[in-house]
């Protein structure tokens, strides 16, 4: 069962009033039935207790807008066999205040009503008084008419007429209790649904930005992995180019080589040529000579 649906079926209220309310506005509008008293007054959390046993069963009343609106929902409940109703008529102007009573603090100042219903607020709480005990009220008047009608924090009340009503149960939660109770569960389930639509967005945008993320780097992947590639082959470039200098390398050595040979041939081959020269210079020489004899004889 939801929030909304334990509100709206009201359980804790008279059987009579839970047909009306749950006839809509249909039957809001034949009867001139504006809510219940307890949805539309707000009492300090101090002092709920203390408002919720002074309004008793009125506090599930139906506020309406005029006694026969009141007396047409009631036939109307006998005829149908819906249950008991309970009623409250909204006042049509501002009621007799009992005056000035020097004690206590008036309760109606610590309690905030809906916007239009400032008038049942002043009906139902107007004349009552809240009191630490009601010691105080027995001793101040005695056997004198109260002028007022006290209440205790703890729900404790005495009224003009004599009646001495305890608090409800210690640590129970009454009308009033359960519908700010309601208010606060409602006001926080709205907050929480507020930030787990806050956080179904920031985890939207959260995987849109991985997704995002994700994208990128597989574009960084395939940039790396063409990188590689490319290194891959400049890599095998180098490795030809050295095989390539060393070949050459070992090519130059030998031509160094053979130049070596050849320098030590032709140095060689100049020797034994100057040596002929000298030689043949020799031999030139002696024949000149031989000439020059054969030519004297």
């Amino acid at each position: 069962q939801s929030l909304e649906e334990f509100i709206e079926a009201r359980e804790d209220v008279s059987e009579g009033n839970r047909h009306l309310l749950s006839q809509g506005e249909e039957a809001m509008g034949r009867f001139g039935l504006r809510g219940l008293v307890r949805d539309q007054l707000m009492p300090d959390r101090e002092v709920e207790r203390a408002v919720d046993s002074v309004l008793a069963e009125r506090a599930e009343a139906i506020v309406v807008d005029r006694a026969a609106s009141a007396v047409d929902a009631l036939r109307a409940l006998r005829e149908q066999g819906a249950g008991r109703g309970l009623f409250l008529v909204e006042p049509s102007a501002r009621p007799m205040s009992a005056g000035i009573v020097p004690m206590g603090e008036p309760l109606l100042d610590r309690v905030e009503a809906r916007d239009g219903y400032e008038s049942v607020a002043r009906a139902l709480l107007g004349d009552v008084y809240l009191v630490e005990t009601l010691q105080e009220p027995v001793d101040a008047f005695g056997a004198a008419e109260l002028p007022a009608t006290f209440v205790t924090p703890e729900g404790d009340v005495l009224t003009p007429g004599g009646i001495i009503r305890s608090a409800v149960e210690a640590g129970s939660s009454g009308s009033l209790g359960r519908t700010r109770e309601l208010r606060e569960l409602v006001s926080e389930v709205t907050s929480l649904e507020l930030q787990v639509r806050e956080c179904e967005g920031a985890h939207r945008e959260a995987e849109e930005e991985l997704a995002s993320i994700n994208d990128e780097l597989d574009n960084y992947r395939n940039r790396h992995h063409t990188a590689a590639l490319a290194v891959a082959n400049r890599e095998k470039d180098l490795e030809r180019s050295t095989e390539r200098m060393k070949s050459l390398g070992d090519v130059h050595e030998g031509r160094i080589a053979e130049r070596s040979d050849l320098f030590e041939a032709t140095t060689t081959l100049v020797a034994d040529r100057e040596q002929f020269v000298v030689e043949v210079e020799r031999l030139r020489t002696e024949q000149v000579t031989r000439q020059r004899e054969t030519d004297g004889i």
